[in-house]
């Protein structure tokens, strides 16, 4: 009787038990290779709990809540982290957001867009990039700005929302003229002068003659004798406030 109860004691002490004491029924086939170098199946399988058999895609003991569930037994992943729910592994999944375009190949990874939409064209897709249009300004600020998120232009006048004063306004100033083309946006001047041709119109060129002195002073009062004549000396011999540049009557002799 001894014997019996001694044999016994032996079975129950080398029979693989979960955590909760209860036998675990080994799933991997005989002599099929762990996971992360775990011991083979015939050499003991307590460890099968805790690894995944190559091959096999679940090898779950029923009676050990630890048992192995490896999604991707043969990479490393500790936190199993399977973004589309397929069972696979992030870590190991060639198309990770399930979208039918594998990683390799697809502008949101991590996020399922077949059609592989990109509209302002930074290799980053509409679905997963936080600035769709490219201007500078992401969509959660344009949607606060009530600008569009798909455009970069929402008012359509040549000039990107970042950089526009008035980015619904196409015409700030009226004068028919949209903003992006206007040489002077805020101060109406539909012949669109430009005397110095530098690009900035008359109607608001502070130095329309560009000779390095302003046309009007902080109050509004003149300062160029010849404002759209260059004459950065200012000579005015007959002194009568208008500069010899531009003045037909230099001496002031009343003869032309």
């Amino acid at each position: 009787m001894r014997s019996y109860t001694r044999l016994l004691l032996m079975v129950l002490l080398l029979t693989p038990t979960s955590a909760l004491g209860l036998p675990i029924t080994d799933e991997c086939p005989e002599g099929t290779p762990d996971a992360g170098g775990c011991p083979l199946a015939e050499q003991g399988f307590g460890q099968d709990t805790i690894c995944s058999c190559r091959g096999v895609p679940r090898c779950t003991g029923p009676n050990d809540p630890l048992a192995c569930s490896d999604n991707c037994p043969d990479t490393g992943n500790e936190n199993q982290a399977d973004r589309d729910e397929d069972g696979i592994g992030d870590a190991c999944d060639g198309d990770s957001d399930n979208d039918s375009v594998l990683d390799a190949n697809d502008n949101c990874r991590l996020v399922s867009n077949p059609d592989q939409l990109d509209t302002d064209g930074d290799g980053q897709g509409d679905a997963c990039d936080d600035d769709i249009d490219g201007d500078r300004i992401s969509n959660d600020d344009e949607a606060d700005r009530g600008t569009d998120p798909l455009l970069a232009d929402s008012d359509g006048d040549g000039v990107d929302d970042l950089d526009d004063a008035a980015p619904l306004i196409s015409d700030r100033d009226g004068d028919t003229i949209l903003d992006g083309p206007d040489n002077c946006p805020d101060h109406p001047n539909q012949a669109q002068g430009d005397i110095d041709g530098d690009g900035l119109g008359d109607a608001c060129d502070p130095d329309d003659d560009n000779d390095g002195v302003d046309d009007f002073d902080a109050d509004g009062g003149p300062l160029d004798n010849c404002e759209f004549t260059r004459n950065p000396d200012q000579s005015d011999i007959d002194g009568d406030g208008i500069g010899d540049a531009c003045d037909d009557d230099i001496d002031g002799d009343t003869l032309t």
